[in-house]
C-alpha cells in the first residue's frame, strides 16, 4: 500500500474509512496542513471535484481523504507529488526534544 511524504506531512494508505469523521467542504482544492511559520500550505487537488471526499477526524485534528481518481499534494516549497486514488489517513511529523524528554510536532 503506497505512502506519501510531502514535507512535514505524510499520507498513509487505509483500507477503508474510520468511524465518527466529519465530512469536509472544497472546490477540488484542499489545504491539508497550514505553515505555522511560513504561511505556506500543503494542498490537495483534483481535477473532479466529485473524486475526492475529505473528513476530518476531529479527535486528532487531521485528515482522512477518500480519492477516486489521481490527485495532486502541493506546496510552495516542495516538489508536487501524485497520489494515486484510494484512501488515505494524515499523519503529521514529529521529533524526539531529548532535553525536554518529549516528541513535539514538526512546524512548517
Amino acid at each position: 500500500m503506497p505512502n506519501y511524504r510531502h514535507g512535514d506531512v505524510s499520507l498513509h494508505q487505509i483500507t477503508e474509512l474510520p468511524k465518527e469523521l466529519k465530512k469536509q467542504k472544497h472546490n477540488g482544492s484542499f489545504a491539508i496542513a497550514l505553515g505555522e511559520t511560513t504561511g505556506h500550505k500543503h494542498s490537495v487537488v483534483i481535477d473532479r471535484p466529485q473524486d475526492m471526499s475529505i473528513y476530518l477526524d476531529e479527535a486528532t485534528g487531521l485528515f482522512v481523504l477518500d480519492l477516486k481518481s489521481e490527485a495532486k499534494i502541493t506546496h510552495e516549497e516542495h516538489r508536487t507529488i501524485i497520489l494515486e486514488p484510494g484512501i488515505y489517513i494524515q499523519k503529521q511529523e514529529q521529533e524526539y526534544d531529548p532535553f525536554e524528554e518529549v516528541l513535539k510536532q514538526v512546524k512548517d
